[in-house]
């Protein structure tokens, strides 16, 4: 399937036969006659402002087109560039220090090192941000870092000012006639595009929400799946959409056209985590069915892993784009590598045994992993009341332990932003996908951790 990027526009408006609009004097002949331009008129030129820029676009070749979002593309990466101190002095040092870093990171040959600078942060550190009123199930950074967004069983999507630490805007469920366009149900999974422009939902409703953040509305509504869609998540620098259900099905979605691509099936239980980097090839976990399947979406074939542990897989994350871990209810941490069909390291009991009186487990369920993709942190979510800190080896195959961050509740959700300097979490009184235990000391929150860099 190639890539957005070189796709051209098929389809060229050859127009609508409307007739030539006449040209217009700047200046009237006669100062005594002068014609004072109505708002009509003020409506009109901005129309044929419009029709021009539309008409130019539309009349670009390919080569063209190609040329023009490459120009876009440098322009963004400069930009962003200068937002750094480092990269003020020499802006084509900076781009070109920058497509040097995304093709090491494409190439899973470069780690960044951000364990080094992280050290335990203190209660300051911590902030607690209330607002749902239910379980928090998930959480996601902007790719800018400036908001935090999070979702809950009460169907509402909050966005989280990173400045202030303050609620900015609410995206409402309808659970009643009035209330809101969003979810009829539970929100378990969001993610945003890599340019901030779209949002994704899914929940219990079977459906996958898409809103426009720069309207702060929802543009679209996909249909397909048949159960509980448990993960959505959009390849970086696209905007190509992949969901995943308890129906044990992957769907592959066009924002840009609004419409279905394709379905994948091969899991034979509940698929319970996704992930996607830059390439065309999501990765999924199948909960009861112990396996992980990479999906070669431009080969149309999926690669198989198994372990041969009994338990669930709930959760997975990308360490880069051949390495991935996954996190398990027995309480282990799983590290995969695409050339190897068995795992390439286990740490049993990653969480030791829960400490909460009232559940009637021993194991400490592994309910979320994240990572900074190509770099050594990666943290884990439980309910042994602890946030769990490792360090990866250069080859990904050990993980050592870093340090713990004392969390009460269920950790439905981990994100961790660009930089690493920054954890989200989604602490709930329940576990995401069920009721099974509701501890009541708990507080329904999303908790933000400054890891401070020495």
């Amino acid at each position: 399937m190639p890539s957005d990027f070189f796709l051209s526009n098929e389809k060229r408006r050859k127009g609508d036969g409307r007739p030539a609009k006449k040209m217009k004097s700047k200046h009237s002949k006669n100062l005594l006659d002068e014609e004072i331009p109505s708002d009509e008129e003020d409506l009109n030129q901005a129309a044929d402002q419009a029709d021009s820029a539309s008409d130019e676009y539309d009349s670009e070749t390919a080569e063209d087109k190609r040329l023009r979002l490459a120009k876009e593309y440098l322009k963004r990466l400069q930009n962003e560039e200068l937002d750094n101190q480092h990269s003020k002095d020499n802006t084509h040092d900076a781009i070109a220090h920058r497509l040097k870093e995304e093709f090491l990171d494409q190439s899973s040959k470069h780690q960044k090192l951000l364990c080094d600078k992280c050290v335990e942060p203190g209660p300051d550190k911590i902030i607690k941000l209330q607002g749902h009123k239910l379980s928090v199930t998930c959480v996601a950074f902007s790719h800018d870092g400036k908001y935090v967004y999070s979702g809950s069983k009460d169907g509402s999507i909050i966005r989280w000012n990173m400045e202030n630490y303050k609620k900015e805007k609410i995206f409402h469920g309808s659970h009643k006639v009035g209330e809101g366009k969003g979810h009829k149900g539970q929100i378990f999974c969001l993610d945003i595009t890599t340019d901030c422009k779209y949002m994704a939902s899914g929940g219990q409703d079977k459906l996958i929400y898409l809103w426009d953040l720069e309207k702060d509305d929802l543009c679209h509504v996909f249909k397909g799946h048949k159960d509980i869609i448990t993960g959505v998540r959009f390849r970086q620098n696209s905007h190509e959409l992949y969901s995943a259900s308890k129906d044990r099905s992957v769907k592959v979605w066009s924002v840009d056209e609004m419409a279905y691509v394709e379905t994948l099936f091969g899991h034979q239980d509940s698929i319970l985590g996704i992930d996607c980097l830059r390439r065309q090839r999501p990765v999924t976990v199948g909960g009861r069915d112990s396996s992980i399947h990479v999906w070669k979406i431009i080969d149309e074939s999926y690669l198989k892993y198994e372990t041969n542990k009994r338990g669930s897989m709930e959760c997975l994350c990308m360490l880069n784009e051949d390495n991935y871990l996954s996190g398990t209810d027995d309480g282990s941490l799983v590290t995969w590598n695409i050339h190897k069909k068995r795992p390439t390291f286990t740490r049993d009991k990653a969480h030791g045994f829960n400490r909460q009186g009232n559940l009637t487990t021993d194991d400490s369920w592994i309910i979320s992993v994240a990572t900074v993709p190509n770099s050594d942190l990666v943290i884990s979510g439980s309910n042994d009341n602890n946030l769990r800190l490792w360090k990866c080896n250069q080859n990904y195959t050990s993980l050592s332990p870093l340090f713990s961050v004392d969390m009460p509740g269920f950790i439905n959700g981990l994100a961790l932003s660009n930089d690493g300097k920054f954890i989200a979490c989604a602490i709930g009184q329940e576990h995401k996908l069920g009721r099974w235990w509701h501890l009541h000391d708990v507080k329904n929150c999303v908790c933000i951790i400054g890891l401070q860099n020495t």
